[in-house]
């Protein structure tokens, strides 16, 4: 599973990433892959802050929010782009199975959609 976000040390950041965690999503079945333009030592710097049980991918180059049509700029901040919030779970086939990509920055991943599609692809007996 991809979740694709803004910034590292972001409020909207910290809230949703210790939300996932109460919720439990680092025992799923399927790894939980963060993603974010951050380089990798802030991202090390923000998993030790927040004693996250997840990974993070720095994606600094933009080329895989690029690849999955998420990029965008953000306003105020010339010459930066950021992806849009996302979320997508991914079959063993490497196909997308679910996916969802906010609106805005700071709605809330819809949770319970998430944790049907990944109990789906457990139900499935997807090679997971």
């Amino acid at each position: 599973m991809l979740v694709f976000f803004g910034f590292a040390f972001s409020a909207i950041a910290e809230n949703w990433w210790k939300q996932y965690d109460r919720k439990g999503w680092d025992e799923f079945p399927v790894p939980v892959y963060g993603i974010s333009r951050d380089g990798p030592y802030a991202q090390n710097a923000f998993i030790r802050y927040l004693n996250s049980p997840f990974s993070m991918f720095s994606d600094t180059d933009g080329q895989a929010s690029e690849a999955f049509e998420l990029l965008t700029a953000r306003e105020g901040m010339a010459g930066t782009s950021t992806p849009m919030r996302a979320v997508f779970v991914i079959d063993g086939d490497r196909t997308v199975a679910y996916r969802w990509i906010a609106d805005d920055w700071i709605s809330p991943v819809p949770r319970k959609e998430v944790e049907a599609a990944v109990r789906r692809l457990s139900d499935d007996g997807e090679n997971i």
